[in-house]
């Protein structure tokens, strides 16, 4: 579904011919704007006029008081003022300077240049498929701005491709975002595969009629939708009063446009997302105001939360490949991975403090079968500390919960692996033989009892919920463990029942001993049975809460 909405109030009308006229090429959403940033002057002299539209008084100065050869207008002009004229006598050799047009707070840079030849533009296609270390010149949209204060990094894009701009030799010179037009020009470089041009020069910018302001879900910026589903309200500003929105055919599945209406200066778009009962995931969104026969477009990110991912609800080994995948250049939050370690590149040592191991859904190793085997890569241990000498190590088979960002990395070869991205490990699982010594974990105690043992043993962990607290009358509880204390309903494969359990030394618990809370790390001994799907004790009875034998 299309919609298009066009601003009816008299007060958007009067703004429109107050600040507008019909010749102007673009309006900067700010006090100035100028038909090009870029003026080139014939090298046997001439003039060039650039259209201007400014919103009160201005100045203009040359950056460089030796540029004498440069005539620039009356050094000052107010609102009534539509044009700029420069002019130069005839040169033998080419020249360049920059003059800067000031309106209240606001400034516009503009380069002159006379008798310099000026590169043909390339497309991105042809910048992509071109020469390492030549020098491009392109023209296309920002995609989007990654950094702007340190070096000036973005994306441009056109109809034929994209690519990154890393770093920009004068990025402090503009101010640029998401749907402004730019000329940059700089040599080419291949990074990991990617093509990049590396300390680029922006030659001019034409900024978008069109901006997108904020995006808020239930009153907070830049928030996912919940998975359970929702609204997103994205507000954005245009001075030609129309915006035009569609979502496009690849999210039309979960994500639908609810409205176009006007708030206050701002048009706001709601869009709402069904329940999403997988992985996170996001939209990219495009909205576009047509000006003079020229379509501006303004951009922004929808996403969502997913069910699978959470603590609750961890990625399967294989779930987490296709994340990666689907995050390449890596994820922006963390999620949960739960597998079995497969093999072991670097234990734990105190000197670094992380690991290197792989992890499948099976516990074996596939030989790098990135559909199978993804790589926890440099990971902190427990509670996201860093690991010491004494603490739990990673060895193979262990069931583990991981929480990390992913990606995928890319040698010099050119091959690619599915890995976390930092991170650390919540739990390690399905350790113990169930002696006093070495109690089951739950994990260790499900597989016990799933491969058929009735032993009486000892086991361990987290209570991750308290099904019926110890009372007077039955002088038992029942309780549920996890290797890490969190609780999911009927989740039978990683949490433990304790049944009936009684008080220390076997007996009934009277008023005035502990009661059990979630949280609490208890050791129990029990016989192995199961009762339909859970995995439980029976005849059993608690050794220790939080290390307290009840012997003092």
């Amino acid at each position: 579904m299309k919609l298009k909405y066009i601003i009816p109030s008299l007060l958007a009308l009067l703004t429109v011919f107050v600040s507008c006229s019909e010749n102007d090429y673009n309006f900067p959403l700010g006090n100035i704007e100028v038909s090009t940033s870029y003026v080139s002057l014939p090298v046997g002299g001439g003039t060039t006029t650039v259209e201007l539209n400014v919103n009160g008084d201005w100045t203009i100065t040359k950056t460089d008081s030796k540029a004498t050869w440069l005539e620039i207008p009356t050094p000052a002009g107010n609102a009534d003022t539509k044009t700029i004229t420069f002019s130069a006598e005839s040169t033998d050799g080419g020249r360049s300077t920059e003059v800067i047009l000031t309106c209240g707070d606001e400034k516009k840079h503009i380069n002159v240049v006379q008798g310099i030849t000026v590169a043909k533009n390339a497309t991105c296609a042809e910048v992509i498929a071109g020469t390492d270390a030549k020098t491009y010149r392109v023209t296309g949209k920002v995609q989007k701005v990654t950094e702007w204060t340190k070096y000036g990094n973005w994306y441009i894009e056109d109809e034929t491709g994209s690519f990154q701009i890393y770093g920009t030799t004068n990025f402090k010179d503009f101010s640029i975002e998401a749907g402004d037009e730019v000329t940059v020009e700089g040599p080419k470089k291949t990074y990991n595969n990617a093509t990049e041009i590396e300390n680029g020069t922006i030659i001019s910018v034409t900024k978008s009629l069109i901006k997108v302001d904020s995006v808020m879900v239930a009153g907070v910026k830049d928030a996912a939708i919940p998975a359970a589903g929702g609204d997103a309200d994205i507000y954005i500003t245009t001075k030609t009063g129309s915006v035009e929105a569609e979502i496009p055919a690849a999210y039309k599945e979960w994500l639908s446009l609810k409205s176009i209406k006007v708030v206050g200066d701002e048009t706001v778009v709601t869009v709402t997302a069904a329940e999403n009962v997988a992985a996170a995931r996001s939209a990219e969104l495009e909205f576009t105001t047509v000006k003079g026969g020229k379509t501006y477009k303004g951009k922004t990110s929808i996403n969502q939360a997913g069910a699978k991912g959470t603590k609750a609800l961890p990625f399967s080994v294989e779930e987490a490949i296709e994340f990666a995948n689907a995050n390449a250049s890596g994820s922006a939050t963390e999620v949960y991975i739960k597998g079995i370690v497969s093999k072991v590149e670097k234990e734990y040592n105190a000197t670094k403090h992380t690991a290197i191991f792989w992890i499948s859904s099976d516990g074996a190793f596939h030989d790098k079968n990135f559909t199978k085997d993804f790589e926890v890569y440099g990971v902190k241990g427990l509670d996201n500390k860093d690991w010491e000498e004494g603490d739990h190590q990673v060895t193979v088979g262990q069931e583990v919960l991981v929480c990390a960002k992913v990606k995928v990395y890319t040698d010099k070869n050119g091959n690619k692996t599915p890995q976390t991205d930092g991170g650390y490990v919540c739990y390690f699982a399905n350790y113990g033989d169930g002696t006093a010594e070495n109690p089951f974990d739950a994990i260790a105690a499900i597989k016990a009892v799933n491969e058929g043992s009735t032993a009486e043993v000892y086991i361990a962990g987290k209570i991750s919920k308290v099904q019926s607290q110890f009372n007077a009358d039955k002088g038992t509880a029942n309780f549920w463990i996890s290797p890490d204390g969190t609780h999911v309903d009927k989740n039978y494969a990683t949490e433990f029942e304790g049944y009936k359990i009684k008080y220390f030394g076997n007996e009934a618990w009277v008023e005035g001993n502990k009661t059990l809370k979630e949280g609490d790390f208890v050791v129990f001994k029990g016989k192995l049975t199961k009762y339909k799907d859970t995995c439980e004790t029976s005849e059993g009875y608690l050794i220790s809460i939080n290390g307290d034998n009840g012997m003092d």
